[in-house]
This record gives C-alpha cells, structure tokens and sequence, in this order.
C-alpha cells in the first residue's frame, strides 16, 4: 500500500506528491519544519509540537497556511489513512513555507504546505 502525504490541500499516494524545483523552502530552506510522534495511533505531546510550529512561523514572519485545528485534523486523517493505528510512526514533513518563485518573484501571501506519515 503506498502511503498517503497531505500536499497544498490535498491527500495524494506519497509516490506522486511534489514539490516544485522552485519551491523556496526547496531553493532557501524558506520554510519551518516539524515532526509528531505517532505511538497506539495517537499523537504524542501534539500541542507543543503545534505551539512551536506557531511560534516558529512567526518568528520568520510566515503564516501558516492552515489553521492549527485544521492542521491537526490532517494529521489524525493522515494516522488513519497511513494506518498508523497499531503500529508506532511519525507525522514527518510538518512543512509551512512561502509558495514558489514566479517570474515576478515571491508569491507573498501563499503558502505551501507539506505533511507525510512514516511507519
């Protein structure tokens, strides 16, 4: 079974999620990261995880591209989805970053978003 990531607003098989080679989390590591324990299918100290994402986007001006609520509706999708129930895992790939270069620049008020789960 291929594993499913949760990219730009959709579940996508994680054989066919991509980023774009001008993605600036890609080109300048313009982007915050952060990983969740997944252990008898529950996130593990998940709220402090979510503090410091939040912490962490502000501290380089970026908003996320999702509510926190909403983020961690995904990650329970993405438990369940990846069946991550019975066996230990990880929520990798927490991923706020700003959108893709254009050909005008930075796209200033998009974010990209990138989750994928891990046995």
């Amino acid at each position: 079974m291929d594993q499913i990531a949760y990219v730009n607003g959709s579940y996508v098989p994680l054989s066919e999620a991509k980023v774009s080679v001008l993605d600036r989390g890609f080109l300048f590591g313009d982007g915050i990261y952060e990983v969740a324990a997944v252990l008898d299918g529950k996130l593990i100290d998940n709220a402090s995880h979510l503090a410091r994402l939040e912490r962490s986007v502000g501290e380089i001006s970026l908003a996320l591209p999702e509510t926190t609520a909403r983020i961690e509706e995904i990650q329970h999708e993405l438990v369940k989805r990846n069946d991550l129930l019975a066996v230990g895992g990880q929520i990798v790939g927490l991923r706020a970053e700003r959108a893709a270069e254009s050909e005008d620049g930075p796209q200033h008020g998009k974010q990209a978003e990138c989750q994928a789960a891990k046995h």
